[in-house]
C-alpha cells in the first residue's frame, strides 16, 4: 500500500510540474507589414514646334534663313518671320515649376528679335540681370530667362514661352572697314552704318534650355523655389542642341 501511494505521489507531482511548466508557454504570433514608397521624379520635356503648311505641328525645322522683316505692324505675319514655338511639358510623375532661359549671341541682341508671349499665359520674364553671359563655341551669349508662375501637373504643357525669331527691319549687311560682311544698322546721320561684331559666315544660333524643381517641400513661389533648388546658376549651354 505504501508503495502504491508513492507511486501515485510521484504522479500527481510529475502533473504538477508539467502544469506549471505549460503555464508560462504564451500565446504568440508574428506578422511584418512591407512599407512600399514611390520614388519621386522631376521629368520635364522641351518641346521646339511649328506650323506645317497642313495647318499642324510638327517639330521646328532647323537652318531656317533669317532676313530683315518688313511688316513691322504685324510682325508674325510678316514672311520672313521664323515661326519657333517653345514649350514645356512636365513628363514626370510630380507636379514642378520650370524656368527657361534663352541666350541669343550678344553681338546681336539689339537687332536679332525674339517674339515672347503675354504675361497673362503664366510666363513672367525674370526681373534682373545677374545671368549676365555665357560663351559657347567661342561666340558670347547674352542670356533672359521665363519663370512659369504656376505648378505644372503630370502631363501638364506650358503656353508657348517664345513664339517666334527675326531680324529688326532696321538691319543691313554691308562691307567694314576691313572689308569684312557683317550686319549693321544706319546710323542717325543717314549716311554711315553701325556694325555688329559677328561672323555671319556663321550659323546664328539661339539656345534655349530649361530648368525644373519639385513643387512639394519647396516654399514660395515657383521663382523662390526654383532659386532655392538651382542657386542662381543658369544650365550648361555647351550641351544645348539649338
Amino acid at each position: 500500500m505504501k508503495k502504491k501511494i508513492a507511486v501515485i505521489a510521484a504522479v500527481f507531482s510529475i502533473l504538477a510540474i508539467l502544469i506549471i511548466g505549460s503555464s508560462l508557454a504564451w500565446f504568440t504570433d508574428e506578422d511584418a507589414v512591407k512599407n512600399t514608397f514611390i520614388v519621386g521624379e522631376i521629368k520635364i520635356k522641351q518641346n521646339e514646334r511649328e506650323y506645317g503648311e497642313d495647318g499642324k505641328l510638327q517639330e521646328f525645322t532647323q537652318n531656317q534663313t533669317l532676313l530683315p522683316i518688313a511688316n513691322l505692324s504685324d510682325v508674325s505675319s510678316d514672311k520672313h518671320y521664323v515661326e519657333k514655338l517653345v514649350t514645356v511639358e512636365n513628363v514626370g510623375r510630380n507636379k514642378a515649376y520650370v524656368r527657361t532661359f534663352i541666350a541669343v549671341p550678344e553681338a546681336l541682341k539689339e537687332v536679332l528679335r525674339l517674339d515672347f508671349t503675354d504675361v497673362s499665359s503664366g510666363w513672367i520674364q525674370d526681373e534682373h540681370t545677374e545671368w549676365g553671359t555665357v560663351e559657347v563655341e567661342d561666340v558670347l551669349y547674352h542670356i533672359i530667362s521665363f519663370t512659369y508662375n504656376k505648378a505644372l501637373t503630370k502631363g501638364e504643357t506650358t503656353p508657348e514661352v517664345l513664339k517666334g525669331v527675326y531680324l529688326d527691319a532696321s538691319v543691313d549687311l554691308q562691307k567694314n572697314q576691313e572689308g569684312k560682311n557683317q550686319f549693321c544698322t544706319m546710323n542717325e546721320d543717314g549716311l554711315t552704318y553701325r556694325f555688329y561684331d559677328f561672323d555671319v559666315s556663321n550659323t546664328i544660333q539661339i539656345l534655349v534650355a530649361t530648368q525644373g524643381c519639385q513643387v512639394d517641400g519647396l516654399t514660395g513661389e515657383a521663382v523662390d523655389a526654383l532659386n532655392t533648388a538651382f542657386g542662381r546658376t543658369v544650365p550648361d549651354f555647351t550641351k544645348v542642341n539649338p
